[in-house]
């Protein structure tokens, strides 16, 4: 027997909008695009990537230079240790800001885009003094940028976790 021929499902239908019924959700793409927060996280998680790109940029200089070739010239060299840094830190921004996001839609009411975009500056150069520091007082470049990424975590939670208790009162 189908679902048709008992009429299942009939009255659980949901009234149109002409009847007084509440409009139906948007679905697919179109609907995802008509929330102007989800399309803010977008923004804000493209910009970060950018912001964090440039403080791995900022710290790549302070690491080890990367030779590809013996007869590299040191504008190539240069070159190659910025784009490595960029990259390394545009990826890695990517990841961290959305791990930020879902961090900060834990909170009611939500913390204004703009706390988080702060957030990210208050991280970058947090992450760029702590590698460089570190790494200038003789730590591995693994434990400096490691230390780096934990200190402006912790500094990125705790100013959206501070901007969301204020959108709380």
């Amino acid at each position: 027997m189908s679902a048709r021929d008992d009429r299942r499902g009939v009255a659980d239908a949901a009234p149109s909008p002409t009847q007084g019924g509440p409009a139906p959700a948007r679905g697919g793409l179109r609907g995802l695009f008509h929330r102007p927060r989800i399309l803010g996280e977008v923004r804000f998680a493209f910009g970060a990537a950018l912001i964090m790109g440039v403080a791995g940029a900022a710290v790549a200089f302070g690491m080890p230079p990367l030779r590809l070739l013996a007869t590299d010239t040191p504008a190539a060299r240069l070159f190659v240790q910025g784009s490595v840094g960029f990259g390394l830190g545009w990826w890695g921004g990517l990841f961290w800001s959305t791990a930020l996001v879902f961090h900060a839609r834990r909170f009611r009411p939500l913390p204004p885009l703009a706390a988080m975009t702060t957030a990210t500056w208050v991280a970058g150069t947090l992450l760029a003094a702590t590698a460089l520091v570190l790494r200038a007082a003789g730590a591995t470049v693994v434990l400096s940028i490691g230390a780096g990424v934990v200190a402006a975590t912790v500094a990125a939670r705790l100013v959206v976790a501070r901007a969301a208790r204020r959108a709380g009162r």
